[in-house]
């Protein structure tokens, strides 16, 4: 399908794309998705929240980065007993971009993969606030 913001998307538990994100002096590419179901399109919520998104996806990284380093010492136990990592110099090496995902009610998500835990990492991003949490977050997103 082609969506006049997205661009060329693809159906697989919502409409996908790829594209590539910087994080942590690297590049990623992740997938792009919407909280969609096969028969609709893309609301006008989730293009505004995708052109929001590419305006500020880098500010947003860098603004929140004391929180998501924060984030991850907050499992510093977990990553000692799960990974044997004993001094943690660069909490962001245990964390990997996945995907942004763009809600219906026009908030989205940059969820993470993490290697000391299957929950991962959300940052939740509403017009009014940023929350960063386990990707349980999510769940009543809609």
């Amino acid at each position: 399908m082609e969506d006049k913001v997205f661009g060329e998307l693809t159906f697989r538990y919502g409409w996908i794309k790829t594209e590539e994100l910087t994080f942590n002096g690297q590049t990623f590419e992740i997938r792009i998705r919407t909280s969609s179901k096969k028969d609709d399109v893309p609301t006008k919520n989730q293009q505004d929240s995708y052109i929001k998104y590419q305006n500020e996806k880098d500010s947003v990284l860098k603004s929140e980065d004391k929180n998501i380093r924060d984030f991850v010492m907050s499992y510093s136990d977990d990553i000692s007993d799960v990974l044997g990592v004993q001094n943690i110099d660069n909490p962001l090496s245990f964390l990997t971009p996945k995907e942004i995902l763009f809600f219906q009610n026009g908030k989205y998500a940059y969820i993470f993969d993490t290697e000391w835990s299957e929950a991962g990492m959300a940052i939740l991003c509403s017009p009014d606030k940023i929350q960063i949490g386990e990707s349980y977050i999510l769940e009543f997103e809609y």
